[in-house]
């Protein structure tokens, strides 16, 4: 993901269950270039497999994909990732 280190530096990032990174102060302008890059990033970062690709590829797709959902799911302060 390339748009996203700036923009985390800017705002708060759960690191972990109950805990922040840092805050941002209220009212905390973020750029608007580095938030629709940060976007785009996360949209193909979860974007589901092609259709069009063999069955055993898709598969091996689609469990990298459920591993990063899980990732990024524990590390906004949601359960334990699941293997």
């Amino acid at each position: 993901m390339v748009g996203t280190r700036p923009l985390a530096n800017e705002c708060a990032i759960p690191q972990g269950p109950g805990q922040l990174q840092r805050e941002a102060p209220a009212g905390t302008a973020l750029p608007i270039e580095g938030v629709v890059l940060s976007l785009q990033d996360l949209i193909g970062y979860f974007e589901p497999p092609s259709e069009e690709l063999q069955h055993e590829e898709k598969q091996s797709k689609l469990r990298s994909l459920r591993n990063r959902q899980s990732l990024f799911h524990f590390r906004a302060g949601g359960r334990e990732p699941v293997e």
